[in-house]
């Protein structure tokens, strides 16, 4: 999950580069600036994904550990390195052409939340359609938390 938060904080500083290029600082304090965001943002969203999910299992019946199930997140995590740099530069960059970054970014969660499925269910001990309910319920869970506080 690092390497995702790297990849974002590098779509970032790419789609804002006008802004960060008109500051007064070097552009190096600049990228260390937003890699840090980056990478603090990406692991509280690792690590409160994870608590949802492993609450999930639990309800699903499934005694997995949470250190394990960070690391089911982790192995699943290959197509957020593409998918997270295109979000980024599809929110911030009015340079790149929108839609194509769109089709990255859709086709990477996408894929992410295949293989995060996978593992779940290797992890388990489940069918991929008991992984895919606790995924399910996990994002209606923080869809829902979202919704009340934004």
């Amino acid at each position: 999950m690092p390497v995702t938060g790297l990849m974002w904080s590098t779509g970032v500083f790419l789609g804002r580069s006008d802004d960060i290029g008109g500051l007064d600082i070097p552009l190096a304090q600049a990228f260390a600036v937003v890699t840090v965001g980056g990478l603090s943002q990406t692991l509280a969203i690792w690590f409160g994904l994870a608590a949802v999910t492993w609450a999930m299992t639990r309800l699903f019946g499934a005694r997995i550990g949470f250190p394990k199930l960070l690391a089911v997140y982790s192995a699943a995590a290959a197509p957020l390195w593409v998918a997270a740099p295109a979000a980024a530069l599809h929110l911030s960059s009015e340079i790149v052409p929108r839609e194509p970054t769109l089709i990255v970014a859709i086709a990477g969660v996408a894929l992410f939340f295949w293989k995060l499925s996978e593992s779940l269910a290797m992890a388990c001990d489940w069918t991929r359609l008991r992984a895919c309910g606790a995924l399910i319920c996990t994002g209606v869970f923080m869809a829902s938390f979202i919704s009340l506080y934004a």
